[in-house]
């Protein structure tokens, strides 16, 4: 009986199982149907959101075209964004939707055996309710892609319509703002064109005036140039600093060569007027003087071989050219390889080179042809009396002044009073101490108020030499006065120019004071030399004045019985200009040495004529 009931209370339960079976399976699919409408109108309500806005693309009163593209173009890209995010919320409905597929096959599959025992046709009730709600879920996601594809397409086509719409005006717009743009640039352009002609006159202006300086400059030959000069020769050379070296002109060669030459970097100034020889765009005087200027300068680098070479150059190259400045060139480029030989010792072939250039260029009567003549010729007869002795050398001097006597050139004329201070100091060495004073005076007399810095020099050194000579002659008074008139007419003028006749007449005032019995105004005076001595030495090219200057102290001294000082002032001298390699330097030290000693003999000082006698056994000489 309680087993009958057992079978009774299954078979009731049954029908209850599968009742809530089905509801389970309806409410699940309730759910899923609501969920996947509710998705697709809200992305449909979304993609005619985005069409409504869209639409708002519409031009808006008063705005640009550039700020309406630019509002277009924002409002497009907010499209395409919302298009994207729709798309991935589709795709996470279609990924819920099967998350829900996928959990209801679990329902499934926890009931399959209570199903397992419902009829068929209950079973296939169940089965075919399912697909359907499946089957309307999948049309109304399909409906709500369709419905957003179609508000994307709206979308568009009302963009479309707009521009096809405006375009017309759009177009007329933009080629309203092309040409105004190109106007625009037009103008720029004429502007930047006109700034930039401006500019390269001004170059082309500043770069003239510098060549035209530079001119100058090439005309003084090496020369001395001022504070100005040297700026704009510098601002010339600074010039090539941007431009590459394979583009540069025989201009910028020469000038960068004057530039290194005028601060003292003789090696590049060499090298750079070898280039400016060799550029293809140089002329034959361009490559003519820079040849020469490199021979000069190699000179003062003491590299003579190579000194002669570059004269060599210029006379190979250029020596059948006819025309005058070219010709003045040449006989210039003799004339400097006779001096070379000439400071080699090579005394025969200097003499060569200079009857060469009498010979060739004698008749010439172009003044700058006529100069170098006449340099040569002072000059042969200086070789002249090295080697056959004063009297040829006088003569040679007596034909420059009867051959260029009345020549008015400034350079030529210089010329004429070198030869006539030069005869003088022949007279001197033939002994003929009047005729000496003779030439002087004559100097004196013919030049004494010439302003041409080159003959103001030979007069300034026949004041000192005059003075010189009277004090051979014993005549210290004259002697003085001759030295003072020298100090007063020079002393304040071009130091650089007339240094070595300063010196010379400083020294000569000095010594006749010392003779006329003024030792310490003759020692203040041999102070004033080598004070400026030591301020300014570099700029003097010959020191023998500053030798003798030092001799006369110590003499001074001894007259001052200050012995001890008078010694050590020759020791100084010894120790300043024992090693130098002037040969006139040299002579003035040893006859310092000499008198001292005497001095010494006469006062019975056996110490220091011992001292000054030990010095002498070794002679000062050049290195």
């Amino acid at each position: 009986m309680g087993h009958a009931r057992n079978r009774y209370a299954l078979g009731n339960a049954l029908p209850r199982r599968r009742g809530r079976a089905l509801l389970a399976v309806a409410l699940l699919t309730g759910w899923l149907l609501v969920w996947l409408a509710t998705a697709g109108v809200g992305l449909a309500a979304k993609a005619g959101d985005g069409a409504a806005n869209v639409g708002s693309a519409v031009p808006v009163a008063g705005e640009s075209v550039n700020e309406r593209l630019t509002r277009m173009e924002l409002e497009i890209r907010q499209l395409r964004e919302e298009q994207a995010a729709k798309a991935a919320e589709i795709e996470m409905a279609k990924t819920n939707a099967g998350n829900a597929l996928a959990t209801l096959e679990s329902h499934k599959d926890r009931i399959s055996d209570a199903h397992s025992r419902v009829s068929d046709v209950n079973f296939s009730i169940t089965l075919s309710s399912a697909i359907l709600s499946l089957l309307f879920a999948g049309v109304v996601a399909v409906g709500g892609v369709l419905t957003y594809q179609k508000a994307v397409e709206e979308a568009r086509s009302g963009v479309n319509r707009w521009f096809e719409e405006e375009k017309d005006k759009l177009h007329t717009i933009i080629d309203q703002f092309i040409i105004d743009s190109y106007n625009k640039i037009r103008i720029y352009e004429k502007e930047a064109k006109k700034q930039l002609d401006d500019h390269i006159k001004d170059l082309d202006s500043k770069h003239h005036a510098a060549i035209d300086s530079l001119k100058i400059i090439q005309s003084k030959n090496l020369g001395p140039i001022d504070d100005s000069e040297r700026e704009e020769l510098t601002e010339l050379a600074d010039t090539t600093k941007e431009k590459p070296e394979n583009t540069f002109t025989s201009e910028d060669w020469s000038a960068k060569a004057f530039a290194a030459y005028y601060a003292g970097d003789l090696s590049n100034a060499a090298d750079y007027w070898l280039k400016s020889a060799s550029t293809k765009d140089t002329t034959s005087l361009n490559a003519a003087n820079s040849l020469i200027n490199r021979g000069v300068t190699l000179g003062k680098l003491k590299r003579p071989q190579e000194e002669l070479e570059a004269y060599d150059t210029v006379i190979a190259r250029f020596g059948s050219d006819t025309g005058p400045e070219i010709r003045e060139e040449v006989a210039m480029a003799m004339f400097n390889k006779g001096v070379t030989l000439g400071q080699l010792k090579e005394k025969q072939e200097e003499l060569e080179a200079y009857d060469s250039i009498i010979a060739r260029f004698s008749n010439d009567t172009e003044p700058g042809i006529r100069e170098p003549v006449a340099k040569t010729m002072v000059n042969r007869g200086v070789t002249l009396g090295q080697l056959k002795g004063p009297q040829e050398e006088l003569e040679a001097y007596d034909a420059v002044i009867a051959r260029f006597g009345n020549d008015t050139e400034p350079g030529i004329r210089e010329q004429v009073a070198k030869a006539m201070f030069n005869r003088g100091l022949t007279l001197g060495q033939l002994k003929r101490p009047q005729e000496k004073l003779d030439a002087y005076d004559a100097v004196i007399a013919r030049f004494g108020n010439d302003t041409e810095p080159g003959i103001r020099k030979q007069v300034a050194e026949a004041f000192s030499s005059r003075s010189f000579a009277l004090l051979g002659l014993y005549e210290y008074d004259k002697a003085l006065t001759a030295s003072e008139e020298a100090l007063r007419r020079f002393l304040e003028s071009d130091k650089n120019a007339f240094s070595d006749a300063i010196a010379s007449a400083m020294a000569n005032r000095s010594a006749a004071l010392l003779k006329l019995g003024r030792a310490p105004e003759s020692l203040a005076g041999c102070e004033e030399i080598l004070t400026r001595y030591k301020q300014s030495a570099d700029s003097f090219k010959w020191l023998a004045p500053f030798a003798e200057a030092m001799a006369i102290k110590a003499d001074a001294l001894d007259a001052l019985d200050r012995h001890d000082e008078a010694q050590t002032t020759c020791d100084a001298m010894v120790a300043e200009f024992g090693k130098s390699d002037d040969a006139d330097v040299l002579e003035e030290v040893t006859k310092g040495l000499r008198e001292a000693a005497e001095r010494a003999r006469a006062r019975n000082d056996a110490t220091r004529l011992a001292h000054y006698e030990e010095t002498l056994k070794k002679p000062p000489q050049s290195d």
